[in-house]
C-alpha cells in the first residue's frame, strides 16, 4: 500500500523535531551547569575578583563542553535575577528596587545584596544604602549593616568610607573605635584613608596618631591611616610636621608613612625630605625614596641639589687624599 505524504506534513513533522532536539539541548545545558545565570559574572574558585588583595583565591576552573566555567554552587535567591533585571531598565530603576527590598525586609535584603554577584551598577546600589540608613536610624546605625554585606566587596569597599568618614565628624572616637574592632572588614583601609585625610587637615593632626601608630592594628589599615593623615598634613604646615616626626621613633610602619608623602614633602622643602629619606631604614625603600627627592630637587632647584651632592661627596674625597 503505497503512502501519500503531503509536503505541509512533511514540514509540520521536521518543524516538531528541530524544536524538540533544541529544548533537550538547552535543558541538558542547564542541568549540567546549574551554576550559569543569566546577568551573573562567573567566579573562579569562590572568589571575587573585587576582593582584597591578601584574599584567598581558588584553584583553577574546568571548562565545560558547552564552553562555560565550572564555579563551586553559590546560593542564589530569585530576587537576585529581579534585581538584575530592573538595572536593565536604568539606574533610576535599579535604585528603586533596592530601597523597595530594604523597606519591605532590611534584614534580608542585605542578605540578598551580600551574594549578589549581577554586573550592575554598584554605585548606584551604594547609593541607595547609604540614603536609606541616613533617614532610618543614622550612618553609625548603619555601619552594623557591613557585618552583612561584606562579603560583596563590590559593594563594601568603596561604600564603608561614606558611612565612616561623616560618623568621625560627628564621633571620632566612635568611628575609631570601630576601625580597631573590625580591622578586617572589605573597605576598612580606604576608610582608614579618608579620615587620615580629615585629621591632616584638622586643627590637631597628631589626634590619635600615636594611637594608631602603637596600636594593634594591621599594618596596612594603620600605614594608609598615618600616611593619608601624614599627606594632608605637609601640605598644610610642613615645619610642624617635620619637627613632630623628627621626634618620633623610627619605626617600619613610620618609614612607610614617610616614604608615601615624600612626593608631596620633595616640592615643599627636598632638603628636609631627603633628611627624611635618608633616615629610612629599609634599604630598598630608602634608595627609592633618596631617588625620587633627588629627581624632584634637581627639577626644582639644581643649584642647591648640586651643592648638597658635592657635600656628600667632600668626606669620601677627604678620607681618599689621607690615605695616600
Amino acid at each position: 500500500m503505497k503512502t501519500v505524504t503531503s509536503p505541509i506534513f512533511q514540514y509540520f513533522c521536521l518543524g516538531i523535531g528541530v524544536l524538540g532536539l533544541g529544548s533537550a539541548a538547552y535543558f541538558g545545558l542547564w542541568k549540567s551547569d546549574p551554576n550559569v545565570h543569566h546577568g551573573h559574572r562567573h567566579e573562579e574558585g569562590g572568589e571575587s575578583h573585587s576582593k582584597r588583595s591578601h584574599a584567598s583565591g581558588g584553584g583553577p576552573s574546568n571548562e565545560s563542553a558547552a564552553g562555560h566555567f565550572r564555579v563551586p554552587k553559590v546560593e542564589r535567591y530569585p530576587e537576585h535575577e529581579a534585581i538584575f533585571a530592573s538595572s536593565l531598565n536604568g539606574d533610576e530603576a535599579l535604585g528603586q528596587h533596592v530601597l523597595q527590598l530594604l523597606e519591605q525586609d532590611k534584614e534580608k535584603a542585605l542578605a540578598i545584596l551580600s551574594t549578589l554577584t549581577a554586573e550592575l551598577n554598584y554605585q548606584v546600589v551604594g547609593d541607595t544604602l547609604l540614603s536609606f540608613f541616613e533617614k532610618n536610624g543614622g550612618l553609625e546605625k548603619g555601619l552594623e549593616a557591613f557585618h552583612i554585606l561584606d562579603p560583596n566587596a563590590d559593594i563594601t569597599a568603596p561604600l564603608l568610607k561614606r558611612f565612616l568618614t561623616p560618623v568621625w565628624k560627628e564621633s571620632p572616637e566612635v568611628a575609631m573605635k570601630f576601625i580597631n574592632d573590625f580591622p578586617e572588614l572589605n573597605g576598612i583601609e580606604v576608610a582608614a584613608m579618608s579620615i587620615g585625610s580629615e585629621v591632616g587637615r584638622s586643627d590637631d593632626p597628631t589626634k590619635d596618631f600615636q594611637t594608631v601608630l602603637q596600636g594593634d592594628l594591621p599594618d596596612e589599615v594603620r600605614s594608609s591611616y598615618l600616611a593619608s593623615l601624614s599627606g594632608e598634613w605637609v601640605k598644610k604646615d610642613f615645619d610642624g610636621a617635620f619637627e613632630y616626626f623628627s621626634k618620633l621613633e623610627n619605626t617600619p610602619i613610620l618609614a612607610d608613612a614617610i616614604y608615601e608623602i615624600i612626593g608631596t614633602s620633595s616640592a615643599i622643602d627636598p632638603q628636609s625630605s631627603m633628611e627624611w629619606a635618608l633616615s629610612i631604614k629599609d634599604e630598598g625603600l630608602r634608595e627609592s625614596a633618596i631617588q625620587d627627592v633627588e629627581q624632584i630637587w634637581a627639577e626644582q632647584d639644581e643649584a642647591g641639589y648640586q651643592e648638597w651632592k658635592l657635600a656628600q661627596s667632600q668626606p669620601a674625597i677627604t678620607e681618599n687624599f689621607q690615605e695616600e
